[in-house]
Parts: C-alpha cells; sequence; structure tokens
C-alpha cells in the first residue's frame, strides 16, 4: 500500500478511497517530481500558470502575480508532477530566513489525482533539508494538515472580512511628535 504512504489514516476513505481505486483498477503511470530549471520555466509557464492561479484564488493566501514574478527571476522554484505523458500536478516554493531558521514553503499546490502525486511531497522535502531548511512550511487550506503525515498546524491565520465600501477615516486628534500618514 506505498500509494497510503504519505496518507493520515483518517483519510483513507472518501474521496483519497475512490481515488485510489481508481487508480489501481486504470492503468497507472508513474508519478515523477520535476524541478523545472529556472532557465527553462518560462518555456513551460503557460502550461501550468492556470493551475497555480486557481489554487491561489481559492486561498486568497498570495498574489498571483508575486508568485508568477518570483517563479520567472528564478527566486522561487516550480515542480511539477510528471506522469509521462502529462502534467498531474504543479507546485511553487520559496526559501526564507525567519528568527527559527530557513524555511522552505510551498506558496502553492494544485493539481488532479492527488492520491498520485501526494507521496512526491519527499521529493521537496528532500531538497529542504540539503538546502539546510528547518521545516518545510505550506500555505493552504486547513485539509492539507489532516491529509499530510507528519504536518501539523502550528500557528492560525485570522481575518475579519471588512465591509466594501469606503468608510470614512476617523478624526483623530493630532499628539504633539507623532507623524500622520495618510
Amino acid at each position: 500500500m506505498a500509494l497510503y504512504e504519505n496518507i493520515a489514516p483518517s483519510q483513507r476513505t472518501g474521496r483519497v478511497a475512490r481515488q485510489a481505486f481508481n487508480m489501481m483498477v486504470e492503468p497507472l503511470l508513474p508519478q515523477q517530481l520535476v524541478c523545472v530549471d529556472p532557465e527553462c520555466v518560462r518555456d513551460i509557464w503557460p502550461f501550468v500558470a492556470p493551475l497555480l492561479k486557481q489554487a491561489i484564488a481559492k486561498t486568497g493566501l498570495a498574489a498571483f502575480a508575486s508568485i508568477e514574478r518570483d517563479i520567472l527571476d528564478g527566486s522561487s522554484l516550480l515542480w511539477i508532477a510528471w506522469n509521462g505523458s502529462s502534467i498531474a500536478a504543479v507546485a511553487s516554493t520559496s526559501l526564507q530566513k525567519t528568527e527559527a531558521g530557513k524555511v522552505c514553503i510551498i506558496t502553492a499546490c494544485a493539481g488532479s489525482s492527488m492520491v498520485r502525486w501526494l507521496p512526491l511531497i519527499c521529493g521537496i522535502e528532500a531538497y529542504a533539508q540539503a538546502e539546510g531548511c528547518c521545516c518545510v512550511r505550506i500555505f493552504g487550506r486547513k485539509g492539507w494538515s489532516r491529509i499530510l503525515k507528519g504536518y501539523e498546524q502550528t500557528f492560525a491565520i485570522m481575518d475579519k472580512r471588512l465591509p466594501q465600501e469606503v468608510a470614512p477615516a476617523p478624526d483623530v486628534s493630532p499628539i504633539a511628535g507623532a507623524t500622520y500618514f495618510r
């Protein structure tokens, strides 16, 4: 049951189990993790950009334009799950120095038939370890922590949705020596 190696036991039923069953029934093409050479990214970008854009739009955790810029200028890496004939999934990573040490951040990930390519995350983890990272961090939907073995939610992102109409700026009394920006 190598398919289930990186899938938490609680997720081995339902949709993930159906995908695993479908994989056993239909011919299985081996998945391969490919880190796209930054020199070649522009050649493949038109094929993967829509997938990444869709994933980013679902969460609203990043701006597609920023991730696109970072991938195209080589400061972030583009990863694909390749089955020999098509792209099954795409992900982007960036390295960030924090007070706790260097972190490899998976900034976006999208694809179909997740159970086929999910085990490939170990390749990104190996890359992060070779780069001296203390952890791999995922900015994504809450469900990732239930699906990925060994990952835990360490902090939370809290949002308060604000009304879209523009409210008048509050009348603030000047404080001696303070600088105000408007």
